[in-house]
């Protein structure tokens, strides 16, 4: 939501949901954003969803970059499987830009949750991927989650330095009352 915006969600037709919002900027800002999406959940397939959005939008006049996504996730038991792709086609080889992802996680209990994540990201202004992948797990019991996750990154920015790859650690214990 932001001043100028005009957003739209219908309500669910067989489980089909439409998405739609355009911002328009205040003076002295040159920027504007239109997008439209839709969203399926067929109810003859429980637990699959699939969704494909596209959008324009406009930095300086003239210089428009169209946007697109789409994913597929489908839930069954246990086990959820998501994969999406998404690119933004600027006017230039260079600025254009497109990422991949897939993810999987695994209920092993009601109590504990794993999950494991792949992304690969590819800069029109680098010959050079950035590649992530992580793997994280939760456990609760009864208003006390402890969770913890293991991420990694090379060539981040599409830079081939050594100090362009990461590996994160996090560990968070929660309480709700």
């Amino acid at each position: 939501t932001a001043n100028n915006m005009f957003g739209y969600v219908s309500p669910a037709m067989s489980g089909v949901t439409l998405h739609a919002s355009y911002y328009t900027p205040s003076s002295g800002n040159a920027s504007t954003y239109q997008d439209f999406g839709i969203k399926v959940k067929p109810e003859m397939v429980e637990g699959l969803e699939i969704g494909y959005a596209f959008g324009t939008s406009e930095a300086t006049a003239g210089t428009e970059i169209d946007d697109s996504t789409m994913y597929v996730k489908y839930a069954v038991g246990a086990v959820t499987v998501a994969y999406q792709t998404s690119e933004s086609d600027a006017p230039t080889a260079t600025d254009t830009d497109e990422s991949t992802i897939w993810g999987i996680s695994y209920a092993v209990t009601d109590s504990f949750s794993i999950a494991y994540n792949v992304s690969e990201f590819d800069l029109g202004s680098s010959t050079t991927d950035q590649e992530s992948d992580g793997i994280s797990a939760s456990y609760t019991m009864g208003g006390i989650t402890v969770a913890g996750a293991m991420n990694s990154t090379d060539n981040i920015a599409g830079s081939t330095a050594t100090t362009a790859d990461k590996d994160a650690y996090e560990m968070s214990v929660s309480f709700a009352f």
